[in-house]
């Protein structure tokens, strides 16, 4: 999705106040994926930065379940609709992001565009989730 202009917080210049960056970055943010894992599921900033893009108006937060399941999110991120790591939910993920690029009137895909760029994609994208990093913590019971 081309239209799409992600921003991760690495992204910030060297001599900026980063706490700065990252608020005005979250209060112009309408889409906010957070990659919850097993250890990080407690992080004060994690729900700072869930709040923070909650608060603006026609923003939407998307959690993304790397090594957990629903029933291990407690409150408040468990109010948010999760997306699995697997094929049927980052595609219905990516369809979320695609209507709301068209609910406000910007570029977005046509259905067929969006499920064949997909099906070209997926396989390239699963192999480097696949690549990420182990948690250290077990998984919650």
């Amino acid at each position: 999705m081309q239209a799409v202009e992600p921003w991760i917080s690495t992204h910030i210049d060297k001599g900026l106040v980063w706490d700065n960056e990252i608020s005005r970055n979250l209060n112009e943010s309408r889409i906010g994926i957070l990659c919850l894992t097993s250890d990080n599921l407690d992080s004060t900033y994690l729900h700072y930065e869930a709040g923070a893009i909650s608060n603006v108006e026609n923003a939407i937060v998307c959690t993304f379940l790397f090594d957990i399941e629903s029933i291990d999110i407690k409150q408040p991120l468990s109010r948010f609709q999760n997306t699995r790591n697997n094929e049927a939910d980052i595609l219905a993920l990516l369809r979320t992001i695609n209507s709301k690029l068209k609910e406000n009137n910007e570029t977005h895909l046509i259905e067929k565009d969006l499920e064949e760029n997909f099906k070209l994609f997926f396989p390239i994208l699963k192999a480097k989730l696949d690549l990420t990093p182990a948690t250290n913590k077990p998984k919650p019971k």
